[in-house]
């Protein structure tokens, strides 16, 4: 017992910014109607300014301390002021995408300065031999007792401020309907700016406070977003004082199971202690309050109801099929090695943005777990070829299979909760799948050996080292590639059909309206379960082809980060549409497109990636449904435009003719 009270003391730090988080999520959620992301990479952005300040350029603290508030503040007025404000009236899915972007540009920034490698922050309270509390024999700094201080009056301050001012009565009143609130005279802008200003300034006050606490990278303190996920929707998106509870609650929870893993009956893998039972903590907090509070969360009265972007039925299907399929073939006979390659690993992306075209397009159900998935089946059918000696093509169907079956779990919380809370569940999901299943050396990846054996049929090999007519023998050979551009072939086709479909149409009234569609005699449990189960099934296709067609698995590919990038991009180019899925593919890390830029211009990938995030704020703002939607109306509006001119020409109506008669 005495050990648990130390370490629960020790981990008081990380547990306060988790509580802080969550706080912020709340104050945001109340003033502009977001669930803000990139509100950790905000924290993020705190902790790094005020290393700058204090480190690198040797200010004091208290100096480093209020300039690195100034530059938190500024970052927060511009993301209102240029970002947020402009996609208030748009989906939730753009919104939930937009502060993704904003993180994905924040993470990128922070590596292309400081690196990979994390810093220590530098003390903000005092820590001398002297400024310790020994509890059973153990100094303890004093400073993790400051920080929980610190979090109870900010959020004992704010609940009051809420409940008593005239700011909080407003913000309450605005948050319900931004109509009411405009007639009696609020202004629902001025009030988000000012909720903005406040979150932004928690967080990345904040993450000074914490940065010698915790590793100062990209990644510690901006995926602590995802535990404060699970404490603001225990406290329902409203009551901040109830969220930093939940949150302080989450983060010593973890710090408990920490401890209990260093006891022998604690459950453990052959090969040490379980990894990744933190976040599976934090999963199971997050559904619970899902599934206990259902679709209760709280909807915000906009002046212009919000919606998903369109899911247009795919043109001339064939046509652009066989132009894709001759490109691919030029593509993998023709370019050089790191350039094929990177063709392949764009076909596999392109199967992963399909598997998003079935579940949030056609069906409407914000699933950011579509990678995991794809992990999932890739490590299976590597296990399966290699530890069960499965030959093909059995192991890879088992493998497909599983992560359908994978998918079909991932449904149950969609039978209760749609939309962004969703999209918070698989999101918590993907971070299990990475810390929990890809990073156990038993069930993942492990440091001896993560290799495939290479398929066979009838005798003729189709791994990377395959013979094949003409090659130079520069790795990887066409071969597998030619295999990825056959199936991404079927997958596509069968998607543009399914669009097509009865079952397709159903989707389509589901993802509309869900009470409507019950009412014509759509099942809407089945078609969701369906549609789960089919986005699945094409994510497990997209981790078997990749699979083999590198030869091994690797979890970096399909991590959080990679989650997050195919996501962004896919809604950049349209994530309802087959073209916006071949363009994500283009786009996505290790992809075409990223592996020629470095080539060309030497830009590696984070800077594509901060270019990549960038250009998905702008696109949202300008085109809230994606830059592939938009060009195609853009483009139907000019057909339209040049059809029209060509009958009058042809029943003689031109303006000349107007005139002569």
């Amino acid at each position: 017992m005495k050990d648990l009270v130390v370490f629960i003391l020790l981990g008081l730090g990380p547990a306060a910014l988790i509580a802080t988080l969550a706080v912020a999520l709340v104050v945001q959620y109340k003033g502009s109607g977001m669930i803000d992301l990139s509100l950790g990479g905000i924290a993020t952005f705190g902790g790094y300014a005020f290393y700058e300040f204090s480190t690198e350029q040797g200010w004091s603290t208290l100096p480093a301390l209020l300039t690195g508030m100034a530059a938190v503040l500024l970052l927060g007025f511009l993301l209102e002021r240029f970002v947020y404000r402009k996609v208030r009236a748009a989906s939730p899915l753009a919104k939930l995408v937009v502060s993704l972007g904003v993180l994905l540009s924040l993470q990128a920034t922070f590596v292309l300065v400081y690196g990979t490698d994390g810093q220590r922050g530098p003390e903000v309270f005092p820590h001398g031999s002297g400024d310790v509390l020994t509890v059973f024999d153990t100094p303890i700094p004093t400073d993790r007792l400051y920080v929980v201080a610190i979090v109870a009056v900010v959020s004992i301050g704010l609940a009051l401020v809420y409940k008593y001012t005239r700011f909080g009565q407003a913000t309450r009143a605005a948050a319900e309907s931004e109509t009411s609130a405009v007639i009696m005279g609020l202004a629902p802008q001025r009030l988000a700016m000012w909720n903005t200003l406040l979150a932004t300034g928690l967080a990345g006050g904040f993450g000074m406070l914490v940065a010698s606490q915790t590793n100062l990278d990209s990644t510690t303190v901006a995926f602590a977003v995802v535990p404060a996920l699970g404490a603001a929707l225990l406290g329902g998106f409203t009551s901040v004082s109830v969220a930093a509870l939940a949150g302080l609650a989450i983060g010593i929870a973890q710090t408990v199971l920490l401890y209990l893993q260093s006891k022998p009956w604690f459950p453990a893998s052959p090969s040490g202690a379980l990894p990744g039972v933190a976040p599976l903590l934090t999963f199971v907090v997050i559904v619970g309050a899902l599934w206990f509070r259902g679709d209760r969360l709280p909807t915000r009265g906009t002046l212009r109801p919000p919606r998903l972007p369109p899911a247009p039925e795919p043109k001339h299907l064939g046509r652009w099929t066989v132009a894709i399929v001759v490109i691919g073939l030029l593509a993998l006979m023709l370019l050089p090695p790191d350039l094929r390659q990177a063709s392949v690993n764009t076909m596999v992306a392109f199967l992963l943005a399909l598997s998003l075209v079935v579940i949030v397009g056609f069906v409407g159900q914000l699933s950011l777990m579509q990678v995991a998935i794809a992990g999932v089946a890739a490590f299976a059918v590597q296990k399966l070829a290699v530890r069960a000696g499965i030959p093909f093509p059995v192991a890879p169907l088992l493998a497909i299979a599983g992560a359908v079956l994978v998918g079909l779990v991932t449904a149950l919380p969609a039978l209760r909760v749609r939309g962004v809370s969703l999209a918070i569940a698989t999101l918590a999901a993907a971070v299990v799948a990475q810390d929990f299943v890809f990073a156990n050396p038993d069930w993942g990846q492990n440091s001896s050996s993560s290799l495939l054996p290479p398929p066979s049929v009838f005798g003729l090999e189709l791994g990377p080292t395959s013979d094949f007519p003409g090659w130079n023998g520069k790795l990887p050979s066409p071969v597998p590639g030619l295999m990825v551009l056959a199936v991404a072939t079927v997958v596509a086709v069968f998607v543009g059909t399914l669009r097509k479909s009865v079952l397709g149409q159903h989707m389509l009234a589901v993802r509309s309206n869900e009470s409507a569609a019950a009412a014509a005699g759509v099942n809407v449990r089945n078609i969701k379960l369906t549609g789960f189960a089919i986005a699945a099934g094409i994510a497990g296709i997209a981790g078997v082809v990749a699979a083999y067609s590198k030869g091994s698995v690797d979890a970096t590919d399909y991590g959080v980060f990679a989650v997050l990038s195919i996501v962004a991009f896919a809604y950049l180019s349209g994530i309802t549409t087959m073209s916006g899925a071949l363009i994500a593919g283009l786009f996505a890390p290790s992809g075409f497109f990223t592996v020629g830029s470095d080539k060309l211009f030497m830009l590696d990938a984070n800077w594509f990636a901060l270019i990549g995030g960038i250009g998905l704020v702008a696109t949202i703002v300008y085109y809230p449904d994606g830059w592939a939607l938009a060009q195609n109306e853009q483009f139907r509006g000019y057909q339209n435009r040049w059809n029209a001119r060509r009958s009058r020409k042809a029943s003689g109506n031109t303006p000349d003719a107007e005139v002569a008669r």
